[in-house]
């Protein structure tokens, strides 16, 4: 925390995962291990404005990622990398209910998330997407 109302939390991941034996699969040619990314990042930020108000907003990030050898000829080698940027907003009526409402992808980013093995086929991220909540405490 970085105040008692204001949080920040992220993450980040490196793998390099590799194939030590055995042929390459991924179809440029290198050792990368397909639908593998390198690099993941994550940061969310979130604020109790007043006792009954929060907002919060946050960004995600997937690096590329290599496709497998066995695809078909023409298509893409590797999915590009994608940032994707989330917000909320809560509010609570009284100690018994509280609302929030989330926008997931809130640019209306268009992406990749996933690509089958022969490359035809891929599942595109989604779109900006509108969550609420209600929640009652008993």
């Amino acid at each position: 925390n970085i105040t008692p109302a204001w949080q920040v939390i992220g993450g980040y991941t490196q793998q390099k995962a590799t194939i030590k034996n055995g042929k390459d699969v991924a179809q440029d040619g290198s050792s990368s291990l397909p639908y593998t990314p390198e690099h993941a990042f994550t940061l969310w930020s979130q604020y109790q404005a007043t006792d009954d108000i929060s907002v919060g907003a946050g960004a995600r990030y997937i690096g590329s990622m290599h496709k497998g050898s066995d695809g078909a000829v023409g298509t893409p080698a590797f999915t590009e990398g994608y940032w994707v940027a989330d917000a909320k907003l809560g509010y609570r009526i009284n100690r018994n209910l509280d609302f929030q409402l989330n926008v997931y992808n809130l640019f209306d980013t268009d992406y990749v998330a996933s690509i089958n093995k022969s490359g035809y086929r891929y599942h595109p991220g989604e779109p900006r997407t509108f969550l609420l909540t209600a929640n009652m405490h008993f």
